[in-house]
């Protein structure tokens, strides 16, 4: 589950999906109510999270695991990347091997503008190994220390987020969440900021085409 780009400096506040093609069996689009989910949590959790996030990601120069920093911003010219860096307010450093290691805060939680409530609001379980499954995150450990995997993430202040915080955090989001099955010619339109969303497991082809605005 997660509000679309709240790992970002900007995100969209309204997403409208239309679903094209409906698939055979499963597919739903959950959505789930950010504020609930930020209640779901254990006080521990939610007193460990009030100082907000820090998204890590390691940019290849070209070949490596996970993404290149070219690919990235759609640019082979570092000042144009920089520059893009820069009006996002990231920090960022270049290593000996061409790699781009960029990193920045953001939020564990978000109060909506109109309404004061306030809901969960970050991607923290979806950037941290221990929610990729016990094999894959094995398997990582056993390649590379965190700060070198292609993206990770932390508590503001680089204090690592415990693996039993991230599960809960997964887990009972998904718990939480309320499915909306599709059929041809549906259409979905959330307050991405009040209501976060995921995608259940299908089968057959699927379709989902999805607008973002302010």
């Amino acid at each position: 589950m997660h509000n679309e780009m709240s790992y970002a400096p900007s995100w969209p506040t309204r997403l409208m999906f239309f679903c094209d093609v409906a698939p055979e069996t499963g597919g739903a689009t959950p959505v789930l109510d950010a504020e609930l989910w930020l209640n779901s949590l254990d006080d521990e959790v939610r007193e460990a999270y009030q100082g907000g996030v820090r998204y890590s990601q390691n940019l290849h120069g070209g070949k490596g695991l996970g993404k290149s920093w070219q690919d990235t911003f759609e640019t082979d010219d570092r000042d144009e990347a920089e520059a893009c860096l820069k009006d996002a307010g990231s920090e960022w450093s270049w290593r000996t091997d061409g790699t781009l290691r960029v990193s920045h805060g953001g939020p564990s939680t978000l109060r909506h503008p109109e309404t004061g409530t306030e809901g969960w609001f970050n991607q923290s379980d979806q950037g941290h190994p221990a929610a990729l499954g016990d094999e894959t995150a094995k398997a990582l450990a056993q390649i590379m220390p965190v700060e070198e995997l292609p993206q990770s993430v932390a508590f503001a202040d680089g204090r690592p987020i415990p693996d039993e915080y991230v599960i809960q955090v997964r887990d009972r989001g998904l718990d939480n969440a309320v499915n909306v099955d599709w059929h041809a010619g549906d259409v979905l339109l959330i307050d991405n900021v009040l209501v976060a969303h995921g995608r259940r497991p299908f089968t057959g082809p699927r379709r989902i085409l999805v607008a973002m605005t302010d």
